[in-house]
């Protein structure tokens, strides 16, 4: 008995080593090829990127963890079936699950880690990289007029420019679009310059010898001199910052967001049966189509839809970092009966159900969840086709 125990701590170390070298260079793949290339693109400093480093860091580990979990398992237990260790083990009446179960005990306790880095990655990484790129927005700003002579926002802001030299931009042309269909102001100048306002949170244009074609929304008339307008960070973004996302709220914070959207709820049903009850009494049915009414209406689709989401958002993330152990129980015996040193092969195999049956199976289930149609665990269905699968294949590795 000694020799299948000392096996199988060699198994783990193997497993451990190569999932730590894997993690490192996926993560750092990651954050090279897809996040930080992107922001480069954008013209964000390397002062920045070190700034965005650990949020880039964490959110990169949340798809890093899993995939890395699956390619150790599935290249150590791929290598000794092909070696034929899993039959002298078998051959010497120990049972397989003595070189498995260590195994599954790591991926298990691997994910709680990965609930951890998922919830920090949209609750902290995320908010991170939007409050760093607000941050540097001036130079962002500053390059692509350099670069196109013109900035775009998609929250309604657009500046073309003749010349940039220095921090002055040369006759500019500011577009600032308010509702749609409503006419956007405009405003030119004959220099003007962009300054981050820290303390206001906002981007400062100063305009020189400008003039605008509606003066009311900034009180412009237009003349000589100087005049600054403030821009509020939201409006000049390349995206805007509204009501928090339900996926960028923390799991600590979950519990307390839907508290409170509840009393709202509660608060707005109490006035929506009050003033129904007032239309009831008066005998003004035209009261039915009160403004109020639907506005009351409204927000309570609106709070309801929010508290379903709520309500999916912990079964999303527990289901997504638990995906770590039903990688590994699916992974291991798949290597085992395919029986193959190749490590590249063996994987593209194991990955392909996953990308087949899991991920299909999980965005069906969060969609549907967070829209109420189905149960909020529903995340968890893509969980258990991989622990069926799994156990299917673990019943054909004991027969073999």
């Amino acid at each position: 008995m000694l020799w299948p125990q000392r096996f199988t701590r060699y198994i783990l170390v193997d497993i451990v080593q190569l999932f730590l070298v894997a993690l490192i260079g996926m993560t750092s793949v990651i954050m090279l090829g897809l996040i930080v290339q992107r922001l480069v693109t954008a013209g964000v400093s390397f002062s920045t990127l070190t700034q965005l480093l650990p949020y880039t860091t964490i959110i990169s580990l949340q798809f890093a963890v899993p995939a890395t979990m699956l390619f150790a398992v599935c290249t150590i237990y791929g290598r000794i079936s092909a070696d034929n260790e899993i039959t002298a083990v078998k051959s010497i009446g120990v049972s397989p699950w003595r070189i498995i179960y260590p195994t599954l005990i790591f991926g298990f306790l691997m994910s709680p880690l990965a609930v951890w880095i998922n919830d920090k990655a949209v609750s902290w990484g995320l908010p991170g990289i939007q409050q760093v790129g607000l941050h540097s927005l001036e130079e962002i700003v500053y390059k692509a007029l350099r670069t196109n002579r013109s900035y775009v926002s998609e929250q309604g802001l657009t500046i073309h420019v003749h010349d940039v030299e220095g921090r002055w931009l040369i006759y500019p042309t500011i577009s600032i679009y308010g509702d749609p269909g409503s006419e956007p102001q405009r405003i030119s100048a004959e220099k003007a310059s962009l300054r981050f306002n820290p303390e206001k949170e906002s981007l400062t244009l100063e305009l020189i010898n400008w003039k605008s074609n509606n003066g009311v929304k900034w009180k412009l008339d237009g003349g000589p001199g100087s005049i600054q307008i403030d821009l509020p960070l939201s409006k000049a973004a390349q995206r805007g910052v509204g009501e928090r996302s339900v996926s960028l709220v923390a799991l600590r914070d979950i519990g307390a967001c839907r508290e409170e959207i509840q009393s709202e709820m509660d608060n707005r049903h109490a006035k929506l049966l009050t003033r129904n009850a007032i239309t009831l009494v008066s005998g003004k049915n035209k009261l039915m189509y009160d403004p109020i009414i639907w506005e009351y209406r409204n927000t309570l689709a609106d709070r309801e839809l929010r508290l379903k989401r709520l309500n999916a958002e912990p079964y999303r993330r527990w289901a997504q970092g638990f995906s770590c152990f039903f990688f590994v129980w699916m992974g291991i015996p798949l290597a085992i009966i395919r029986k193959s040193a190749d490590y590249t092969a063996t994987f593209a195999i194991c990955f392909l159900p996953i990308l087949l049956i899991y991920y299909p199976l999980f965005m069906l289930g969060v969609e549907k969840s967070k829209g109420g149609a189905w149960h909020p665990a529903s995340p968890w269905i893509a969980n258990g086709m991989l622990f069926l699968l799994g156990a299917w294949m673990m019943r054909r590795v004991y027969r073999e």
